[in-house]
Formats: structure tokens, C-alpha cells, sequence
């Protein structure tokens, strides 16, 4: 909720579309509590149908969409690519590059219409350095980079800025989830959070 926060305390109107009802509303009440505005859509972001619903209720409560964060990962735990099972494979890939492609097919039209418009994907440093035990998780994140390129190329013409991020700072929900991973042979902790 990282970004959420930062972009409301910039000024922004900010949707959080999370799957978990008491995180999401938390989040949204955080941000209210400061003077800003948020609202809270709960979403499976690998359903193209919610991704449509946040992005329809964004618009009829802020009036467009002028930033998209494409933040969403779920990932099961890492393990080895002899190991990897389609279904491991499957939800990163859902969660992260779908749904990343889900949410620029649904906001990109309201962020041309407003005439100004950023979106940002989160890569992983999993990907770029071929972590072992991360060939789901690293992979899927991978992708980003390379959609981020096509979306730049296509939606430059509209003056949509589209970036690619590999954070480094370790949120408390990342180290959660890190600590929530068995140990596994060479992944370092601090990168495997990213």
C-alpha cells in the first residue's frame, strides 16, 4: 500500500484494488485519515470482469484515470524449475502479467480521454538476476519489462509515460511474505522480496 499512500499524500485521488477485504479497507481508511482521498474495490486482479468493475468505479468516483500502478504479485512458494507445476507457473503470471495487461486494456482509453497519463509496472530483481528457486515468480515478473516496452511504444502517441520499476526498499508486506517462504538454496532474503 506503499504507493497508495505516497501518491494520496502527493494529492492524488487513489483507488486501492486489493483482494483482501480487511487490507484493502484499512488502506483506504489510512490514507482518509490524512485528508486524502481513497477508495477501496475489492478485486481478484486475474478476473478481466473485476479488473473492468475497479476501473468503472474509479471513473464514476473520481472522474477518470490519470495513473495506473500495476503493483499486484501473488506467487506460490518458490521451489525449483524441475519442481515448478503449471499451476505454480499460472498464478504468478495471472496476478502480475495479466492482470498488469488487464488494467492498461480498462484504463489506458479513461487516461487518453484526460489528455495526461502515467502508468508504472513493478518488475523484480528475481528476474532480472535468474534467482534460483524463483523460475514462477521471477519469470512472471520478467515479463513486465517487456510489456512495459510495448505499452511505451504504442501509448507514447497519447503522452503516456509508462515506466518499469524494480524496487529496493522492503515494505512490511514484503517481508512478511518473505518470511512466510521456507528457506531455499541460494535466494537471498532481501532480493527475494522484490
Amino acid at each position: 500500500m506503499a504507493f497508495a499512500t505516497a501518491l494520496a499524500k502527493e494529492g492524488a485521488k487513489v483507488t486501492i484494488a486489493e483482494f483482501n477485504d480487511e487490507t484493502g479497507a484499512q488502506a483506504a481508511k489510512d490514507i482518509q485519515t490524512f485528508g486524502g482521498e481513497a477508495i477501496f474495490v475489492q478485486c481478484d486482479v486475474s478476473d478481466k470482469d473485476q479488473v473492468n468493475h475497479v476501473v468503472a468505479e474509479t471513473v464514476a468516483v473520481f472522474g477518470t484515470v490519470n495513473i495506473l500502478v500495476n503493483n499486484a504479485q501473488a506467487a506460490k512458494p518458490s521451489v525449483k524449475l524441475l519442481d515448478i507445476t503449471l499451476e505454480d507457473m499460472e498464478v504468478p503470471w495471472k496476478t502480475c502479467l495479466v492482470a498488469s495487461l488487464f488494467f492498461m486494456q480498462a484504463g489506458v482509453p479513461h487516461i487518453i480521454d484526460s489528455n495526461y497519463g502515467r502508468i508504472i509496472n513493478l518488475c523484480s530483481d528475481t528476474g532480472i538476476e535468474g534467482m534460483p528457486t524463483f523460475g514462477a515468480y521471477g519469470s512472471a515478473k520478467e515479463s513486465i519489462r517487456s510489456l512495459t516496452r510495448v505499452a511505451a511504444r504504442e501509448f507514447g502517441e497519447y503522452g503516456i509515460t509508462v515506466n518499469v520499476v524494480s524496487p529496493g526498499a522492503l515494505t512490511p508486506a514484503a517481508k512478511r511474505w518473505m518470511e512466510s517462504l521456507p528457506k531455499n538454496d541460494g535466494a537471498s532474503a532481501t532480493r527475494s522480496s522484490r
